[in-house]
């Protein structure tokens, strides 16, 4: 799914999507209770442990260092408390209302056929053959839709459907469709590795190894009576696989995978330590200070700037480091921990081992085992997968929903294989008042789902058109469009920042008079002095407002406008910890000041709180930028010409 009217091109369109779907089910749900006077529920402590895990999710969210990014996740991934709520709504419907083994392998039958059509399309736009602006390297706000363009998420979906595809071969009865399913297979390995995405490749094999011990070891009188009869066939695709090495090993070699893994080693061969294992590093300072329910949900982010390490690079030119916060640990593991503490942790691996023991009881176990094995060996691989895969990268709205989709079935099909394919039921009689009440509940948690996600989607909309008409210079546009995003999402700091970042930008802009660009000025402090009252935890912020604070003294001449500034350049310098970028900039902006006209520069003694001259304004932000420049050669010598910037504010 994917939306190009929203600035979250793919995230918030899944988003909207899921919570549709959801409140779609659950209201099915209700007019099944309604029609049937009772409520009917499988017995298994699955249900349990998804309703623990979800009140862990709560508590996170209630005492989250930053609420409002735990509710709605942050800003592009909106992974917070709704989406969460729907990931295990989804679960639970699954393992609900999946009864019979057939309705499982219908579902794995679509999943197969849906994985099939987006790596077709995944090859397509890796060539550029399907539209002009479908390209590898432009921006993600350029693209329409995620598959090649996002490799490491798209590569884990594949991946789980590889493993599913690899175990349904029993269930295709045609020699046509099993060919079909074959060159599926081969399709989705090509786009994986096209991807050049390791961690998904890595997974896969992972898993199909896995998966593979378990069926020699189950299957190995069949399976070497089967290499017997056919060894033609073992020396046919040893010698396949030779001959497509030496004649396609060119362009295996200028494949994304090979250049990046060549890239990595060399970045690290010359003294740097990989990115992730600093961030790991970073996640494992973030668990110590608050290891019990942690930060808070989706929050990775906010928190991310004040444990930031001085060993972290990246091989891109530019200090390209500096200007990255990530969103995620890039270890699902870690990222649990920090942002919903080991409790969190602990919730989320018990709903994990449950099902993932559960299938292992029937497949490994198993002293009789019947058909239905070799399709929970698929679910089974399909969800280590993921979790092979997310050791190294995170999940986003389509892995998740698809593991969340793959644990509910994992566990329908388990309980269905230890019932003999009976399930336990729990039915509940309801009179009148308990079915009305039970049915207006649903009704209203349906009705509060809608409510939210369509204002979500009406702010993001707006927010999308307002970037479009600030780009094109409509600035009364521009401006109506972003209060109306803020007027559906009225605690969604990133807008604000955005808004302030528009004002700032355009304050000085061809046909606005001096009072007109003191507006737009004021515009923006106020913008970001919204966003800091919402999430005071990035230091982009408190820069962006001391650089509009600082332009306001040049015009007013009010010096608390230039004494802000300096507070506010020093908490960003503060927040960014290990990060030279902040106090560097700083310095330059400062910089700036040299040369202004400074209308007070005889005495600036009467606008002193304690009364006592000051020294001109030019030669504090000389001695402050020198300071500033100093702090980024302590974080990082030879940062840029930082050097050299402060030799010169010193001799001044």
């Amino acid at each position: 799914m994917f939306n190009p009217f929203f600035v979250a091109v793919f995230s918030f369109p899944k988003l909207l999507t899921l919570a549709l779907l959801t409140a779609a089910a659950l209201l099915f749900w209700g007019y099944k209770i309604f029609i049937e006077r009772e409520i009917e529920l499988v017995k298994s402590p699955f249900n349990w442990l998804l309703l623990v895990f979800g009140c862990v999710c709560l508590l996170n969210t209630l005492f989250s260092v930053a609420p409002f990014t735990s509710i709605y996740g942050d800003e592009t991934r909106f992974i917070g408390i709704l989406t969460m709520l729907d990931l295990l709504a989804i679960a639970f419907i699954a393992f609900q209302f999946f009864r019979s083994a057939e309705s499982v392998i219908t579902m794995a039958r679509v999943s197969i056929a849906s994985a099939t059509v987006l790596a077709l399309y995944g090859i397509l736009q890796y060539f550029g053959l399907f539209d002009p602006w479908l390209k590898w390297n432009v921006s993600a706000s350029d693209r329409v839709f995620g598959t090649i363009g996002q490799g490491n998420h798209f590569g884990a979906y594949l991946g789980m459907n590889i493993l599913l595809g690899v175990f349904f071969f029993p269930y295709v009865r045609k020699n046509i469709w099993r060919f079909l399913l074959g060159a599926s297979l081969c399709l989705y390995t090509i786009v994986i590795f096209l991807t050049g995405s390791r961690g998904a490749l890595l997974a896969t094999a992972l898993s199909l190894l896995g998966c593979g011990l378990i069926v020699i070891i189950k299957q190995k009188k069949q399976i070497s009576s089967a290499v017997k009869k056919a060894p033609l066939l073992v020396v046919f695709i040893l010698v396949g696989l030779l001959i497509a090495m030496v004649v396609f090993g060119g362009e295996i070699k200028k494949s994304p995978l090979v250049t990046r893994t060549v890239s990595t080693i060399q970045f690290i061969s010359q003294g740097n330590m990989p990115d992730r294992l600093s961030w790991w590093l970073s996640t494992l300072a973030m668990i110590e200070q608050k290891p019990l329910l942690g930060y808070g949900l989706s929050t990775y982010r906010d928190v991310y700037n004040a444990f930031r390490r001085a060993d972290y690079r990246t091989p891109e030119p530019g200090d390209m480091q500096d200007l990255i916060t990530p969103e995620a640990a890039h270890n699902e593991y870690l990222n649990i921990a920090a942002t919903q503490g080991l409790i969190g942790l602990g919730a989320f691996l018990a709903l994990v081992l449950f099902v993932v023991w559960a299938l292992a009881r029937e497949t490994v176990l198993a002293k009789n085992p019947d058909q239905p094995i070799w399709l929970a060996l698929g679910i089974k691989g399909a969800l280590f997968v993921y979790l092979i895969q997310v050791f190294f990268s995170f999940g986003v709205i389509t892995t998740l929903t698809y593991f969340y989709l793959f644990l509910g079935l994992g566990a329908a099909l388990a309980g269905l294989m230890r019932s003999n394919y009976a399930p336990q039921l729990r039915i509940f009689r309801l009179n009148v008042s308990a079915r009305l009440i039970t049915v207006l509940l649903i009704f209203a948690l349906c009705c509060g789902i809608v409510y939210i996600v369509v204002g979500a989607a009406l702010g993001e909309y707006y927010f999308s058109k307002a970037n479009i008409e600030g780009s094109a210079g409509d600035l009364r546009g521009a401006i109506a469009d972003y209060q109306r995003a803020l007027f559906f999402r009225p605690q969604e700091y990133a807008y604000y920042q955005a808004f302030g970042g528009f004002a700032l930008k355009h304050y000085n802009a061809p046909g606005l008079n001096a009072e007109a660009n003191l507006k737009m000025l004021l515009l923006a402090e106020a913008e970001y002095e919204n966003a800091i009252g919402i999430n005071p935890y990035h230091p982009s912020l408190y820069y962006n407002l001391a650089l509009a604070r600082l332009q306001i003294y040049k015009i007013s001449q009010n010096y608390r406008y230039f004494q802000s500034a300096l507070a506010n350049f020093d908490t960003a310098v503060k927040l960014a910890v290990n990060n030279p970028l902040y106090p560097y900039q700083s310095g330059k902006a400062l910089m700036t000041l040299v040369n202004a006209v400074d209308k007070v520069n005889d005495d600036l003694g009467n606008n002193s709180v304690s009364g006592k001259p000051n020294p001109t304004v030019a030669q504090t932000a000389l001695s402050k930028a020198a300071h500033y420049f100093d702090t980024a050669l302590l974080i990082r010598p030879g940062y840029r010409d930082a050097e050299q910037l402060a030799r010169i504010c010193h001799q001044t």
